[in-house]
């Protein structure tokens, strides 16, 4: 038998030492097909975001999820994809699929800010729901994120301002407040947050400068007058406080708390007539909020229309019961302990008792302090006065026995 290896001549026989899919050239000839399939995915999947991204910004949520979802089926390390999905499901409340997304654009592409910034958004806000009736804010993943992304584009004015929003220290949420106002002279925001801080470390000067840089930058926000006139009133300066208000309701005249704001000080101001007049215009314009009636009947008895001051009290009582009913349903449902009633409703009874001893109904007095003292076993106030009712009414044991409650609670005259 021969052993010559040369094949017959015509033959179709041909000897093979290995596969021809493990021959050299015809790997690299494979490879190259897979990568062009892989850039054509990569290509088509890009094009994919862009559509989810349009969708995005129609607010078709729906569509841009389907869009995003199949780019990254066709580039699952695609994280445009993942980042732009997650929008999609923060814009249909889906938060913990959102953070999920942003997650694994993270993971793709660690030095991509955008994911960070959003996944923080999420962090941050109150509308983030981890689980059953619990809400989560988890400040501190938060302020993470946003540092993480401030170290990738660290010359984004909106990062330091939602990480200033989310700080619990003042001097730390100053700080970012001021580096996002250099680094964006006109964010109005940034003015606005940062005198919001200024006025609760009681400095006003500063805060009255930024409202007013806020004011000039968006000269049509009547809020901003508003809280501008809250400071100003907070510093003594009242006529400017009153010409804010005005300017305020010029701008917004359907806004009640604007009228409510003047009212406050022209009541304190001792001008009653035209405290009384803003506050019937803010119950006109929102007749269910029980302390404008409370300060209504507040003004009303100092100018001695006791009727009509009971009248208020009364309604700011009724108002104030109605709210306590629901936020205690709203806790028995998501399954918090119900707290005490306090507050705005303890002194509207103290406020009629007040009233009621003035027209000589000691009885009645008597017993809207006895309900304050219930609703708030330790305030000072209502049995000082629940003792001067007793001492009216000529019971001079229990008269005693109030006013050495309230002593012993701290009450100064």
């Amino acid at each position: 038998m021969s052993t010559d290896s040369t094949p017959a001549a015509g033959s179709l026989s041909i000897r093979r030492r290995q596969p021809l899919a493990l021959r050299p050239s015809n790997t690299l000839v494979t490879r190259g097909l897979q990568d062009i399939a892989r850039f054509g995915n990569q290509a088509r999947a890009k094009e994919l975001v862009e559509l989810g991204k349009e969708c995005c910004r129609k607010n078709k949520w729906d569509q841009a999820i389907a869009y995003c979802t199949e780019a990254i089926r066709l580039d699952p390390y695609c994280a445009d994809a993942y980042y732009n999905r997650g929008l999609a499901f923060t814009g249909k409340l889906h938060y913990d699929k959102a953070i999920a997304d942003y997650s694994e654009a993270i993971r793709f592409h660690p030095q991509f800010a955008a994911p960070y910034a959003a996944r923080g958004d999420l962090y941050s806000e109150n509308s983030y729901e981890s689980a059953g009736y619990d809400w989560a804010l988890d400040y501190g993943r938060a302020i993470a994120d946003y540092t993480e992304a401030i170290r990738l584009d660290p010359n984004n004015a909106q990062l330091y301002f939602c990480r200033g929003a989310v700080r619990d220290d003042c001097d730390e949420a100053l700080r970012d407040y001021t580096r996002a106002i250099q680094i964006d002279p006109n964010d109005g925001d940034a003015y606005f947050e940062r005198a919001n801080i200024y006025s609760f470390k009681g400095d006003y000067d500063r805060a009255i400068m930024d409202y007013t840089e806020g004011i000039r930058l968006n000269p049509k926000d009547a809020i901003l007058y508003n809280i501008r006139g809250d400071t100003y009133h907070a510093k003594g300066d009242h006529d400017k406080a009153i010409a804010d208000y005005s300017e305020a309701i010029r701008l917004d005249p359907s806004l009640s708390a604007h009228y409510e704001s003047r009212g406050i000080v022209y009541q304190y101001m001792g001008e009653q007539a035209k405290a009384i007049a803003d506050y019937s215009e803010a119950i006109r314009l929102a007749p269910q909020f029980a302390r404008t009636y409370h300060n209504r009947g507040n003004a009303y008895r100092e100018i001695g229309d006791y009727d009509r001051a009971i009248a208020d009290y009364t309604e700011a009582i009724r108002l104030e019961d109605i709210d306590a009913a629901f936020e205690d349903a709203v806790k028995a449902w998501t399954g918090e302990t119900p707290t005490a009633t306090g507050g705005l409703i303890t002194a509207a009874y103290i406020s009629r008792g007040a009233a009621y001893n003035s027209i000589g109904d000691y009885d009645r007095a008597i017993a809207d302090y006895t309900e304050a003292i219930r609703l708030k076993p330790k305030d000072a106030e209502a049995y000082h006065y629940r003792g001067l009712a007793y001492q009216a009414s000529g019971d001079r044991a229990k008269a005693e026995s109030d006013f050495a409650e309230a002593k012993q609670l701290g009450y100064k005259p």
